[in-house]
């Protein structure tokens, strides 16, 4: 601890001492004390005397030489450091002085009668008294090292006093600051983010939702501040710049007093996928410490479900080639796959897709595969993205199993449950008819038709274009009104269907997009098909007055035709 001496300390002309390196690289030459002129007038310090516990002896002087930096002569200007310093002062310092000093307000300084200052100052304690032979003295007194070889003592605030906590070990990363502002003295202006103070909630968004954002600023200097700019971006190379697409929002902080604390709250609409990097920086002409201006906080922003699908399995694959899953992003979107896993029927053991960043451009395939070695050997692709999951492989069991594919928030994206009989031989994948037809449909699988057995990295065989609208829906009455009355109760659904063997998924929801009631759930059918419903949901109450949105899906598992539908009824009160 630092014990300081209850002597008084000297205000006339303003002259004080700032910082103290005791213990430096070089014991020789090395020492200094740095003194500041925190009053308004110029001081010359010629003939004054430093002294130390052991010697009384050492006079000030003017430092000549070729390491002579700053203003010549011994007169300290307001505002300005002297620095004292060895005769034999060989100018460790000058690098820091030329990057940090403001020449134009420091004079160097030496004394004479001695060839050290003091009688050495003591690296674990000593005390250092300087006396202007008028009677003023001012002196410091320490009692421990301030740390490694070359760490100086810094005063903190130079208009107080120089009680323990108002000194401190220098926190720059050269370790001292002879010459200029000490490293822990607070600056004139400056406005920061609090460590931590940053929250966004809710903190795993959908794509559309608003969430809110708060942060906490404050005036760690020594003067007000007005007009602080907050800049809010999304930072998505992480390099703490604002690029041009990374924009978000500016707010204004209109006054900020000194050691004033004032908290942010705003809303913003999360209009991206994946992990976005939302990042508050401050600005303002006067501050000069931009050390505490920036702040981030990453959100995870759920993808939609089918933005990536399943598009061909190898799960029975020849002796010589790996197991593989080829994964294709039909979404408009670039994704970002950190974070995302798969698993196969045990969801407890999911595999991370990629250990490293991998984006993945729209319409673009990957393969994920047991042995990223033996595949390349095997199929020889180009500009294809092949991973190994981190971790053991998610085995795909030649009977069947479950496949999951999850984002980086855990939301299920795209899954299945293959079944062996599927493909028709060993060495042969299984591949997708179309991306828009759903997964958990067997007549959107069938076995690879290529020569090689499977398309990996290239259009599946099996692709389609042919999805037409040929579904047609007739609703009659609409609106009708099941009132028990015994007029227009009951609506009926004729769906009239291309194939004479189809099937079809039809449900009711309600303009929340809450499902209400599930008509068929892949239903076999043949060309035409009724239902009659009674206006009751699920639970076999009546539904509420008001409009309802018929979902149809509809497919042709032998022609691999799919399409889905919407159509509207409405559920009325007798006029």
């Amino acid at each position: 601890m630092v014990a300081v001496s209850n002597r008084a300390q000297a205000q006339t002309d303003g002259i004080i001492i700032s910082e103290i390196l005791a213990n430096p690289s070089d014991e020789s030459k090395g020492e200094f004390v740095e003194l500041y002129n925190r009053g308004d007038t110029s001081v010359d310090l010629n003939g004054w005397r430093l002294m130390d516990r052991h010697d009384v002896n050492d006079v000030l002087s003017d430092f000549q030489g070729a390491h002579d930096r700053g203003l010549p002569g011994t007169v300290l200007k307001p505002g300005g450091y002297a620095l004292v310093v060895d005769p034999d002062y060989d100018g460790i310092y000058d690098v820091s002085i030329g990057t940090n000093a403001d020449t134009s307000r420091l004079i160097i300084i030496t004394i004479i009668g001695d060839r050290t200052l003091g009688n050495g100052l003591g690296n674990g304690g000593d005390k250092v008294i300087l006396d202007d032979n008028n009677g003023q003295i001012v002196e410091y007194t320490w009692s421990m090292s301030a740390g490694e070889d070359g760490r100086s003592w810094e005063k903190i605030n130079s208009a107080a006093g120089d009680e323990p906590s108002n000194w401190s070990p220098a926190h720059s990363h050269i370790m001292s600051t002879p010459g200029s502002r000490n490293s822990v003295a607070p600056a004139l202006f400056d406005a920061g983010i609090v460590p931590g103070s940053l929250f966004i909630s809710p903190g795993t968004p959908v794509i559309g939702e608003m969430v809110t954002i708060t942060f906490t600023v404050t005036n760690s200097g020594l003067n007000p501040l007005s007009d602080v700019a907050a800049v809010v971006f999304c930072d998505g190379n992480q390099n703490g710049i604002v690029d041009h697409d990374e924009f978000l929002n500016e707010l204004s902080i209109k006054q900020l007093a000194p050691e004033g604390v004032r908290q942010v709250a705003f809303s913003l609409e999360i209009n991206a996928y994946g992990p976005q990097h939302i990042t508050i920086k401050l600005s303002h002409p006067d501050d000069r410490n931009s050390h505490n201006d920036l702040q981030s906080s990453t959100l995870l922003v759920a993808y939609s479900a089918g933005m990536m699908v399943i598009n061909e399995i190898m799960f029975d694959p020849d002796d010589d080639q790996p197991e593989w899953i080829e994964l294709l992003n039909r979404s408009p979107h670039e994704i970002d796959l950190t974070g995302w896993t798969i698993e196969t029927a045990d969801s407890t053991r999911r595999r991370a897709l990629v250990t490293s960043a991998a984006y993945i451009k729209t319409g673009v395939h990957m393969i994920v595969t047991s042995d990223t070695a033996l595949f390349d050997d095997r199929y020889d692709l180009e500009d294809v993205y092949i991973f190994r999951p981190q971790g053991a492989w998610p085995v795909l069991l030649n009977n069947g199993t479950k496949i999951s594919l999850r984002d980086h928030t855990g939301s299920i994206i795209d899954h299945l449950s293959y079944k062996g009989a599927w493909s028709i031989s060993k060495g042969r994948s299984i591949e997708r008819i179309h991306p828009d037809m759903p997964s958990s449909f067997e007549g959107t699988w069938g076995p690879s038709s290529s020569e090689q057995g499977a398309t990996p990295g290239r259009r599946n065989t099996l692709f389609t274009d042919n999805i037409v609208n040929t579904l047609e829906v007739e609703i009659m009455p609409n609106p009708f009104s099941p009132d028990g009355d015994g007029h227009e109760d009951e609506v009926q659904f004729i769906f009239n269907l291309p194939s004479s063997r189809s099937v079809i998924r039809v449900s009711l929801f309600d303009i929340q997009g809450r499902k209400i009631r599930t008509i068929a759930a892949e239903r076999q059918v043949g060309n035409r098909w009724k239902f009659v419903w009674d206006g009751r949901n699920d639970s076999g109450h009546v539904a509420r007055i008001g409009p309802y949105i018929l979902f149809i899906e509809y497919q042709d598992p032998a022609n691999g035709l799919y399409r889905s539908r919407k159509e509207v009824v409405v559920l009325g009160d007798r006029l």
